[in-house]
């Protein structure tokens, strides 16, 4: 791998043959991949074969790269130049300048209001990269607790501080950073309900990168100081209250925004460790105010908005003078502000976000770390499952035992694979649709509890016995009703489907006496009441006995006056589809009406 050189005079005389004698060289001229990185553009120049990377194919399309012809002694390389062949044929030389901040490179743009509302909502069109700050205040008059926050264009906010003053005026700050282009709807909604109105402002910047350039803040009740920790800082202060506090900015501030009990104000801070105080003193007694005051990163080379990490171009002397390459505000290769590109010769430049590059600069270590997109590490272990460690480089799974499965272990650990027990396997698990195919002969051992579940088809084979009809009988209604003391009238047992539904039924019955009549009593008999499939007319059935005495399915005559008198039957039905099975009793008696009581008892299976 190739590594920084001094700045010296940049010779290529093979790539300078190339570009002055037609459109044979320039077919090696390769258009690099515009992926944002500095490291693929170097390698498509001239195929060289960088460690970890394949070559790349040669591109024939002379017309790929477009030509920009400078025939003066200075120029400033412009966004436009991008994957362009810059040529200058001053024979006098010159200086070529790389574009950086001079001075300040952040800019104020806007400042937005929302409606004040319990349910703030705050439009803003912001440019693609913009920097935005916002404060919102509530009048929920007890303590403070932050509103929630629905970006409509998708951009993250993040919280700096919160407080209240003396009379729980609450003020929050927040920040967002590379923001997306586009109309944007801001919405806040109030913690405390409609009852509390919210005000807020949105504040817009240019001249920021793409990285979080929060550097320090700090929130007081009267006037907060930070110490700056980078140089070329935007400094903000906010400051809120439920008194007037005067319109006047702080010292060195430049006042964005003012109401008399709102400010919004900033001011550049060239120089690192500078000593800010958020001050913008009351000029009426009353409760101490929200005072707030943050310091941001501003760019440190050429606005990567404009110069993403990537950007490239080449530039090729044609004179017989020597022209200057040089980046008043950033490095060059690593080591200087400028090189020298001698007549007949030419540079390949990237721009990594930070500093240039010349193709002798560009490096690429091994392995590429995980923070810029790679895995960390050298090699990765066969047939290891791949885990994401954050920033760290990747960690594995090694593989396990066949037949052993990749399980959690928690959210703070790395799974691995185990054996699954069925208590973490089988238990707990998610309902979900499907079907699940057993072996041919599968067993079960020990003891299975299944919960209540549906199942649709019939059992064909019981026991190593073939069933018929449904399979395996099915209990399709119950009734059980203890304290009776009247004849129970024609109800409802079951409906029989219309489909399929028609067909033998089973009916077993159980009637006992529980409480006696001082006199008399008479146990009733069950009768069930259903329509004939092949007559289609309606039969009243007995369904348990009334002998005179003691028999079958009997302990003693319906008429015997003591309790546990019971008497029981099982009938068989033939019933026709989509018609209604009922149960009735008859024979009810009591000397005194009510009096004797008894319990019923009804299942009914599907033959």
């Amino acid at each position: 791998m190739r590594t920084p050189l001094p700045a010296i005079s940049i010779q290529q005389p093979d790539i300078q043959r190339q570009w002055q004698t037609g459109a044979t060289p320039q077919q090696r001229i390769l258009p690099p991949s515009q992926t944002g990185n500095p490291i693929v553009a170097a390698q498509t120049i001239s195929n060289i074969v960088i460690q970890g990377s394949s070559s790349v194919a040669a591109v024939t399309d002379i017309e790929s790269i477009a030509i920009n012809k400078q025939t003066g002694t200075a120029y400033t390389v412009q966004v436009s130049d991008l994957d362009t062949l810059i040529t200058f044929s001053n024979n006098s030389g010159g200086t070529i300048t790389l574009p950086g901040p001079a001075g300040a490179v952040f800019g104020f743009k806007q400042i937005v209001q929302g409606t004040f509302s319990s349910v703030l909502t705050i439009a803003i069109t912001p440019a693609r990269g913009s920097f935005l700050i916002m404060q919102v205040k509530n009048d929920s008059g007890g303590g403070n607790v932050q509103p929630s926050i629905v970006d409509g264009n998708g951009n993250t906010w993040h919280f700096l501080a919160g407080g209240a003053d003396g009379g729980n005026l609450a003020t929050n700050f927040y920040y967002s950073y590379n923001v997306n282009a586009g109309l944007d709807s801001v919405q806040l909604t109030s913690f405390y309900g409609t009852g509390v109105a919210l005000e807020g402002f949105i504040l817009e910047y240019s001249g920021f990168g793409a990285t979080d350039p929060l550097d320090t803040s700090a929130l007081s009740g009267s006037q907060p100081i930070i110490t700056t920790g980078k140089p070329n800082c935007l400094v903000y202060s906010g400051i809120a209250s439920v008194v007037n506090i005067g319109a006047t900015a702080g010292p060195g501030f430049t006042s964005r925004y003012s109401n008399g009990q709102i400010i919004c104000q900033d001011q550049f801070v060239a120089v690192s460790g500078t000593s800010v105080t958020g001050d913008c003193t009351p000029t009426a007694v009353g409760h101490a105010p929200v005072n707030f005051v943050a310091s941001f990163k501003t760019s440190t080379g050429p606005s990567s908005l404009e110069f993403p990490p990537g950007w490239f171009t080449y530039i090729e002397n044609t004179g017989t003078g020597t022209f200057a390459i040089t980046a008043p505000t950033t490095n060059i290769d690593g080591s200087a502000t400028n090189v020298s590109l001698p007549p007949n010769s030419g540079v390949l430049l990237v721009f990594d976000g930070t500093n240039w590059f010349t193709e002798r600069g560009i490096s690429l270590p091994i392995p590429v770390s995980a923070a810029n997109g790679g895995t960390g590490r050298a090699t990765l272990t066969a047939r290891a499952v791949l885990l994401g460690e954050g920033t760290s480089p990747v960690n594995f799974a090694a593989p396990g035992t066949a037949g052993l499965a990749l399980a959690s272990n928690g959210a703070s650990a790395d799974p691995s694979f185990q054996t699954i027990s069925a208590a973490v396997g089988l238990s707990n698990g998610v309902t979900g649709s499907g079907a699940v195919v057993l072996a041919v002969s599968p067993i079960i051992t020990g003891t299975a509890a299944l919960p209540v579940v549906t199942t649709s088809g019939k059992i064909t084979n019981y026991n190593g016995i073939a069933t018929v009809s449904e399979g395996v009988p099915a209990e399709y209604a119950t009734i059980d009703i203890t304290n009776q003391n009247a004849n129970q009238g024609a109800s409802t047992f079951y409906t029989t489907p219309s489909s399929g539904g028609a067909g033998m039924y089973r009916v077993s019955a159980y009637v006992v006496l529980t409480t006696v009549d001082a006199v008399s009593s008479t146990l009733p008999n069950v009768q069930i009441v259903f329509t004939d499939q092949n007559t289609n007319t309606t039969i009243t059935m007995d369904a348990t006995p009334i002998l005179a005495g003691a028999g079958m399915g009997q302990t003693a005559a319906l008429t015997n006056n003591t309790v546990g008198t019971a008497v029981s039957g099982v009938i068989a039905i033939s019933v026709g589809g989509g018609t209604v099975i009922q149960y009735q009793t008859a024979g009810y008696a009591s000397n005194t009406p009510g009096t004797m009581k008894y319990a019923m008892h009804l299942k009914l299976e599907a033959l």
